[in-house]
């Protein structure tokens, strides 16, 4: 189910809008990584990183970083 108020948020562009409804169609298990969703649109990487912080921006993601025993970002956990 996508939320009409994302639907509906003038502020977020079509590619954003489209970013998301992809996000959710992948499984509540599935590791997000920016090349990934790339490779799943034609626009290049900066287009799709620029929709994601379109989404962090407006509240409709949240990327946390997760880091090893040294302090080094191992990956992120994304939230929707």
């Amino acid at each position: 189910m996508v939320p009409n108020q994302l639907i509906n948020d003038n502020n977020l562009s079509a590619k954003a809008k489209g970013i998301f409804v992809y996000l959710l169609s992948k499984p509540d298990d599935w590791r997000f990584y920016v090349d990934e969703v790339t490779s799943a649109f034609k626009e290049g990487k900066t287009a799709v990183q620029t929709g994601i912080k379109e989404l962090e921006e407006y509240g409709y993601l949240e990327r946390e970083r997760l880091y090893d025993m040294e302090h080094k970002i191992v990956s992120w956990d994304w939230i929707m």
